[in-house]
């Protein structure tokens, strides 16, 4: 709430934090021909430390319905939904551990601490996916609960773009039941993770860098994953027409 009371501030009146009030949304803002809808999946996974009381949309079932509303009365318009976890990944949060995890596993408490632990370091990637699932795994079962509420409620009218963050790392997966296009884009800073290609990867690469999605005069939709320096436009995808993926530089 103090971030949201900041970002109003900032940019002048309200309504520019989504979801507002602290509250799970989800919030939405129709935009031309587009309609963003932002859900806080936090309280998917934190649910008993967060005071919903007072929120329009109280519980998980309050959410989904208001959620399968906003998609069914989105008309022709393009819907992308936002939150910060996503319903796919393959990167740490998924499971998925490369050999320095292995083999360093103190880097995790500092990038720079490259102590050798052959073997017993295994124990930690082995640890984390098996016995120790933090609520932010994927493997967790708060965590599987919600992506098969929220993908349950996509489906109803599945968006274009269901858009996260949270795992190190530059994602765009084709989706499968919730939405047609699975981005994880969150690699701004240099705090790279492990990364790995799943059967519904497009594109998959650990360096710093955003997406972007342009829509043009006649509805046509572009993907762009832009990497620094200098602002190079790595991948690009257009997302409901014929011209399919168009990779400008060579794809990792």
């Amino acid at each position: 709430m103090r971030q949201e009371a900041f970002i109003n501030r900032a940019l002048g009146g309200g309504g520019h934090f989504l979801p507002e009030d602290g509250c799970p949304g989800p919030g939405w803002v129709d935009v031309g021909d587009v309609r963003i809808i932002a859900i806080d999946t936090m309280f998917w996974l934190y649910m008993h430390h967060m005071d919903t009381t007072d929120c329009p949309y109280p519980d998980q079932g309050a959410v989904t319905d208001q959620l399968e509303y906003l998609l069914a009365s989105s008309g022709d318009r393009h819907v992308i939904v936002v939150g910060h976890h996503p319903l796919a990944t393959h990167g740490t949060y998924g499971g998925f551990y490369d050999w320095k995890d292995h083999l360093f596993p103190s880097t995790h408490l500092a990038k720079w601490l490259y102590v050798p632990t052959p073997l017993v370091g295994s124990l930690y990637p082995l640890l984390r996916s098996r016995f120790i699932k933090s609520e932010q795994s994927l493997g967790s079962q708060p965590y599987q609960h919600m992506i098969e509420q929220l993908t349950n409620a996509l489906a109803t009218h599945p968006p274009l773009i269901y858009a996260a963050g949270h795992d190190h790392g530059l994602q765009v997966l084709k989706g499968r039941r919730g939405a047609s296009y699975l981005l994880v884009s969150a690699l701004g800073l240099d705090k790279a993770a492990a990364l790995s290609h799943g059967g519904d990867t497009l594109f998959a690469h650990l360096q710093p860098g955003f997406m972007a999605v342009d829509i043009t005069h006649d509805r046509r939709v572009l993907l762009r994953v832009i990497e620094p320096p200098p602002n190079n436009t790595v991948f690009q995808l257009w997302l409901n027409s014929d011209a399919s993926v168009s990779p400008v530089a060579d794809s990792p």
